[in-house]
């Protein structure tokens, strides 16, 4: 019998759930889970995560999953009215480790566990490697963020950028505003900083 995450604080989900579907048991156990978050800021997640060693399960390509969108959930209890806590984020960097403990971290009995440590982070930050030349005229910063966001559509499906919240008659139009050069993350970062547009992560 497959291990599975269901009465656990902790859980993951890839898109492996549905490539391994007919095979008993989760194919990820998330064991760990350390991050931070701020307002403006783009949260971090240290994770460890544990794949069935015994079961059938093929081996774990990591390049796929670098990249990829994952949902981190963690709640307060093991009741199971208790909802879970979700992140979406993807995977800036994953590796297997041979130097942790299972047993502290997951309760083994018989089977072996292959190990993984990686680091989740927004999608948005993929930007921060999208290296853009841009010039806006007469564009306000809304217009600006919108125009952006139809940018990236297709190439950044997963990165989501809501701004219902913001008023378009609180934001004049610019003489002109350039991105020359920068990622489009710091682009963005900086011009919702200079007219005072905090961002969090829903």
């Amino acid at each position: 019998m497959g291990y599975r995450q269901t009465d656990k604080l902790l859980r993951i989900s890839t898109f492996l759930d549905n490539e391994e579907k007919k095979i008993d048991g989760d194919p990820l156990l998330l064991g760990t889970l350390d991050g931070t978050e701020g307002i403006s800021r783009l949260y971090s997640y240290d994770v460890t995560i544990l794949r069935d060693a015994d079961s059938e399960r093929p081996p774990l390509d990591l390049t796929r999953l670098i990249n990829a969108e994952v949902y981190l959930g963690a709640r307060q209890s093991n009741d199971k009215h208790v909802p879970f806590l979700y992140r979406v984020g993807v995977f800036e960097s994953l590796q297997e480790s041979t130097d942790i403990d299972k047993t502290k971290i997951w309760p083994i009995t018989v089977r072996q566990f292959h190990i993984f440590r990686g680091r989740v982070v927004p999608p948005v930050k993929l930007l921060s490697r999208d290296i853009c030349y841009r010039v806006f005229e007469g564009k306000s910063v809304l217009d600006i963020i919108e125009a952006v966001k139809a940018d990236i559509k297709n190439t950044f499906p997963s990165i989501l950028i809501d701004t219902s919240a913001l008023s378009a008659k609180d934001f004049p139009p610019m003489d002109y505003c350039v991105q020359y050069g920068e990622s489009t993350l710091d682009f963005l970062s900086r011009l919702m900083a200079r007219f005072g547009i905090g961002y969090y992560f829903g």
